[in-house]
């Protein structure tokens, strides 16, 4: 298999460019309860390339494919949320890689192979993987290729190889849907949900739902009709613990043509505090043909860190003397 710098699985191939050299490794490590195999590395002279195994389970695959698969073109962006919470492909968040202790420029690209699935997507390159690394057609798996550029000449001699990864957050699903109508109105919206690990009771104070028309200018387009959307702000009594935050999502509304734009995630203001003294976020609908007579929101759940940032350690020539 011929591997190339700075190249991902889409645009393999360099034009000019030489493949690297590959150096047996056959190391492993584990993360968030899933191992990961390097089976090799391929030098360049600006740097090395590490690609990452990950063998994937067929049964909780299969399960989760005839769970969402039928349904996917009907789900909203609250059930979305949830599925990605129980997809079974894990994630490493590669945040850095330090040759020799010292840091690099990362670029990484990755591929997934569904056993169970006649899918032809990038067929050469998951035959070649599979062929090169041993990889049978029952087994699935994702190839994670990551791309490290050196940042000085003494790193062309590896002795030492350090994933740094970053934070990553778990949904701890809530449910809880409410409406805001579009009237004038001076009353508050009080939106009561209990914790779903600790059961203590919270409330999202809605202090203004915002209805509006809004025209976009662009060159050479004329838009002749407004985009509609609304926009809540919102105060959480009392404040989740620090390692915690509030996932707030429209619903949707299906009887209506929307623009095909996705929600605006919930986001904190500037310094912005609500009457009880806690910040204000805001959570934006998506854009509609039409003005809208009500808006319905979401409480999807709450983030909650599940993994702090981790060195792993992958190869130490010390350790392999």
């Amino acid at each position: 298999m011929e591997v190339y710098f700075n190249r991902n699985f889409w645009n393999r191939r360099s034009e000019g460019g030489i493949p690297g050299v590959p150096k047996p490794a056959d190391w492993e490590f584990t993360y968030d309860g899933s191992r990961y195999f390097i089976p090799k590395i391929y030098q360049f002279p600006e740097g090395v390339t590490i690609d990452i195994i990950n063998i994937l389970d067929n049964e909780k695959l299969k399960f989760f494919y005839d769970k969402y698969a039928p349904i996917e073109d009907e789900m909203n962006e609250e059930e979305n949320l949830v599925a990605e919470q129980e997809r079974p492909i894990p994630e490493l968040p590669l945040h850095d890689v330090y040759i020799n202790d010292h840091p690099t420029e990362i670029k990484s690209s990755s591929v997934s192979y569904i056993s169970f699935l006649n899918k032809k997507w990038y067929e050469e390159v998951l035959s070649e993987i599979k062929k090169e690394y041993g990889l049978s057609d029952e087994e699935s798996f994702q190839c994670i290729r990551v791309h490290v550029e050196y940042s000085n000449e003494s790193q062309k001699k590896i002795s030492r190889i350090k994933l740094l990864t970053s934070k990553t957050d778990e949904l701890i699903p809530v449910k809880r849907h409410f409406k805001v109508e579009n009237k004038a109105s001076d009353n508050q919206y009080d939106v009561v949900f209990r914790h779903p690990l600790t059961e203590e009771e919270y409330h999202l104070y809605i202090a203004e739902a915002e209805f509006k028309d809004i025209r976009l200018v662009f060159p050479h387009y004329d838009q002749s009709e407004p985009y509609n959307n609304a926009m809540i702000k919102y105060e959480l009594v009392p404040p989740l613990p620090k390692d915690e935050r509030i996932a707030v999502r429209e619903i949707k509304q299906k009887d209506i043509k929307d623009r095909n734009y996705a929600a605006v995630i919930g986001y904190i203001s500037n310094g912005e505090t609500g009457k009880n003294g806690y910040p204000i976020e805001y959570a934006i609908s998506n854009m509609y043909w039409k003005a809208l007579e009500f808006a319905e929101f979401s409480i999807v759940g709450i983030y909650k860190t599940k993994c702090t940032e981790k060195e792993i350690v992958v190869f130490d020539e010390q350790n392999f003397k």
